[in-house]
Parts: C-alpha cells; structure tokens; sequence
C-alpha cells in the first residue's frame, strides 16, 4: 500500500493507539509529510504521552514551519507538561501565524494565569472572547482572574456569563459564590453554593464552603448539616482544612460541632 493509503486508513480508525500504527506506517514509505507526523502527535496527545507528541511536533515544524496549528498543538502539550514559558512561545507564533484563532488566546491565557500573570491572561481571554462571544470557558477562566486580582465584581459578571451559555457549569456556581462571599454577599454565596451541589450532589467543596459561611454567620445547625455532609465526602481534605481555618472561630466551642469534628478528625 501506499503512505496515503496508509494515511487515510489512520483517519479513520477508532482509536488513538490504532491510528499511531497506521500513521507510523504511512511515514515509514513518506517520511517528508508533516500533516503525518502533527497527526500522530495528536493521537499520542490523546493518550497523554506529551512527551512523543512534542517530538513528532517538532518534527512536523521542521518540515513546515508555516503552519499555525502545529505550533498550537505543540504549545497545549507543553502547557499539559506544565512547561508554560515553552507553551507561551509556542502559541505566540499560533496567534502569528493565525491570528483569528481564539482558543490559541485562550489557551495562552491559561497559561499566563498558571504562572499568576493575570492581567496578561485577561487580555488573552479578551481577544478569545472578541473572537467568539460565546466561548463559555473563556468568560469562567476570565473570571478566575479577575478573581485572583481581587476585583470581585468583575469575576461575578464573567461568572453570570459563563453560566449564562452554560447553565450546568457547577465550578461557575461555586467560583461566583466564593466571589459573593470575598464581598461579603453571604446570601448570594449560599445560594450559589446550593445550586453548584445540586448539580453535583457529591460535590464537597460547596458544602464544605457553604458550612464556613453559616459559620460566619453564627448558624450552627446550617454548619453541622453542610460540614458532616463534606466530612462524608472526604474527611481527610476537610479535616485538614478545619484546623487553621478562621471562618469556624465563632463556633470552635460549640459542644455539636466539637463532637463533628471528633467524630470524623479524631485521628486525621
């Protein structure tokens, strides 16, 4: 058979490890095709083996540097390798090279927020979103920036948006009740907290965070139900987290809630 036979047969196959085979064999007879190798990068992407992705990349970008998505491909295995200055130069040249190509901004913006250089990454989310308005993840990311920053109501607006175009996004929920809470908006947090939990009954960290605003608030018969029910999730995470926490000072002395804690911490 021929590299393009080979080639088309790896298009269509059903998995990742099934198309690496037939996309090695259609390089084995046409070693110059670098749509070949950006393939097989992509199938080893898949099965997140980065590593070989990158050196296929590599070498589709020495037979073709022209071409805006290799550049991308290699920069989301970089930034999944957490080499994030690696994907930033990579999606650089993406967003050169194309520069309508607005999950390239998104992805760069990621990887400005995973190296805490927020503003850079809100402006990355900003050219996603002028791109596509309705790029969902964008509005959430854009607000976990805002939010790092402090500027809260900022954060809400993109959070609003976010769930707006995606109405079952529970981190979106949480994310913006955590922002209602920095503000002091404690009613607003707990109904966000609620929804985030009924979208994800198992979702702890809306109860534990629900538990802590009660706290605030001297409610210790909400506290009790939200705690035991993050306790049950996951008692070693919360009873970690219990011990040097502040919100709960109000009530450390309440014999209810010193019996919860004993009861799932006593040993942790």
């Amino acid at each position: 058979m021929t590299a393009q036979t080979w080639f088309e047969k790896a298009l269509i196959a059903k998995n990742s490890q099934e198309k690496i085979r037939l996309f090695t064999k259609a390089l084995d007879l046409d070693p110059n095709s670098y749509v070949a190798y950006n393939d097989r990068g992509a199938c080893y992407a898949d099965l997140d083996q980065h590593e070989s992705a990158i050196q296929d990349y590599n070498k589709a970008i020495e037979l073709n540097p022209e071409d805006s998505a290799v550049y991308y491909n290699r920069g989301t295995s970089y930034a999944e390798l957490q080499q994030h200055e690696n994907a930033i130069e990579d999606l650089n040249k993406a967003i050169e090279l194309n520069p309508a190509h607005a999950t390239a901004y998104y992805n760069r913006g990621n990887s400005w927020a995973a190296l805490q250089q927020y503003e850079k990454s809100i402006e990355d989310y900003n050219s996603a979103i002028a791109l596509n308005p309705e790029f969902s993840t964008a509005y959430y990311n854009r607000g976990n920036s805002c939010a790092a920053l402090q500027q809260y109501q900022n954060a809400i607006a993109d959070y609003t948006k976010a769930i707006e175009l995606d109405p079952g996004d529970t981190a979106a929920y949480y994310n913006r009740g955590n922002s209602y809470a920095d503000l002091q908006q404690y009613e607003k947090a707990i109904k966000d907290y609620s929804r985030a939990i009924e979208l994800d009954p198992d979702f702890g960290s809306g109860y534990y965070n629900a538990a802590c605003i009660n706290a605030l608030q001297g409610e210790v018969e909400e506290v009790l139900i939200c705690l035991k029910k993050a306790l049950e999730i996951d008692s070693q995470q919360f009873c970690r987290l219990l011990i040097d926490d502040n919100d709960f000072d109000k009530i450390r002395d309440d014999k209810s809630f010193k019996n919860l804690v004993n009861e799932f911490c006593k040993e942790k």
